[in-house]
């Protein structure tokens, strides 16, 4: 028993030392944290060289600051009285217009700018382009979304271009001769697509031209220019006005030899304005005269070109228009509101074409070698004989062969008609046109 107790009592002192170890251990745990700590700031002291890490500044929650208060209402302002320009009747904005409408201004058709009235427009108007079927620079066709305006008979035809509210496509055909319009007398020029408010045939669109006039142009201007292939230009323009009275006159002239042969052409142009204006009425009185001949270069075989560029296969080719256009027109506007237009013209076309042709005559084998023949179909041939019973020699006067024929046609054209507006820019907007023609 002494030693069991003995054994007990030498447990019971073990686990005591050991708890109080245990205490020991946790206590140490505890205090090295802040040991460690205390010797790091003691290292920090004593070494100057070592980082510091930047401090940290808690920021707390910042409320939203409070909407501001609204200002006094100031004192309503008097009514303004409305500035703005009345509406023009008869005038629409061309920002209301659902289509591409392009204006030009007078300084597109400068002859500094461009030669001619057709590569001004080239230049100036996208989506126009030119093509040429007669051989002719001055008788190109204007080629816009499809649709031709063009001095050939035969084209799709489908633009309708006026000057000074006068449709100038020709009753034949319904062509457009650009060379009868002078160029330095035109004022402003707007292309508007397809619109049926343009009459007939627009369904492509249609060229609207206004012409100076004294009032709207003062000055005397004169110009010289020349360029390759003999060409020489002159042109002068004059206008002004003298109380309620204006004029204007403006003429040119072109002479141009042409890069191939037996192509030269020559254009001699006038246009005159008089003018008269009250407060409430204008008054015009318009003339465009016109007297050009063009030589054309048809189409010529390789063989011919590979010998000389210039060369040309059958001639004469050559066309000649004259013209003689007259209108008058009149503005009455009694108030701001309402207006009223008329015009009136009369227009005498004249065109002479002269065509020289090859034909399958010959002056070889035939029955009476003096007198050409002409290939039957049976493969055999004949004299030529006219309807008068005249034979045809087989050599012309210079001792050279005749072997081709020269077709002649001649056209003239008269023209008149007249048209009447009413238009109203009041909230009820009427506008009503009676137009006549023949």
């Amino acid at each position: 028993m002494r030693r069991a107790v003995d054994v007990g009592v030498r447990a019971s002192a073990a686990s005591a030392a050991f708890s109080a170890l245990l205490s020991a251990a946790s206590v140490a745990a505890v205090m090295v944290p802040g040991t460690a700590a205390a010797q790091q700031t003691a290292g920090q002291t004593a070494d100057s060289s070592a980082a510091s890490l930047p401090e940290i500044h808690v920021i707390a929650t910042t409320p939203v600051a409070p909407p501001p208060k609204p200002a006094p209402a100031a004192a309503a302002a008097a009514p303004t009285e409305n500035t703005a320009a009345p509406a023009q009747p008869g005038v629409v904005d061309q920002d209301k217009i659902p289509s591409n409408v392009q204006t030009l201004s007078a300084a597109d058709f400068s002859y500094m700018t461009t030669p001619d009235l057709l590569q001004a427009m080239e230049r100036a108007l996208p989506g126009v382009a030119l093509s040429d079927q007669t051989g002719n620079q001055f008788q190109l066709a204007l080629n816009y979304r499809g649709f031709i305006a063009s001095p050939v008979i035969g084209t799709p035809q489908g633009l309708a271009v006026y000057q000074n509210g006068v449709r100038i496509n020709e009753v034949f055909g319904d062509t457009v001769n650009w060379d009868l319009i002078p160029q330095n007398a035109i004022n402003g020029m707007t292309l508007v697509p397809s619109n049926p408010v343009y009459g007939l045939n627009a369904i492509g669109g249609a060229l609207s031209m206004q012409m100076k006039n004294g009032f709207t142009y003062h000055g005397v201007e004169g110009e010289v220019n020349g360029g390759s292939y003999g060409r020489l230009a002159t042109s002068v323009q004059a206008g002004g006005e003298v109380g309620n009275l204006s004029g204007y006159i403006a003429a040119d002239a072109i002479d141009d030899a042409g890069w191939r042969d037996d192509s030269a052409s020559s254009l001699r142009r006038v246009y005159m304005d008089l003018g008269a204006r009250g407060d409430q009425t204008e008054f015009h009185v318009t003339f465009t005269g016109a007297d050009n001949n063009f030589g054309a270069a048809a189409a010529t075989p390789v063989q011919l070109l590979a010998q000389n560029w210039s060369s040309v296969y059958t001639i004469p080719q050559t066309t000649q228009n004259q013209l003689a256009f007259l209108i008058a027109s009149a503005n009455w506007k009694p108030s701001d509101t309402w207006t009223y237009q008329a015009n009136a013209y009369f227009r005498n076309f004249n065109q002479a074409h002269v065509d020289g042709n090859g034909t399958s005559t010959q002056n070889t084998g035939c029955p009476d070698p003096t007198v050409l023949c002409f290939p039957n179909l049976n493969g055999t041939v004949s004299n030529l004989i006219t309807t008068t019973g005249q034979t045809v020699p087989a050599t012309g006067s210079l001792g050279t062969s005749v072997l081709g024929e020269i077709d002649r046609t001649w056209t003239t054209t008269n023209s008149f008609g007249g048209s009447l507006q009413a238009a109203s820019s009041e909230k009820c907007s009427v506008t009503t046109t009676i137009s006549w023609s023949g």
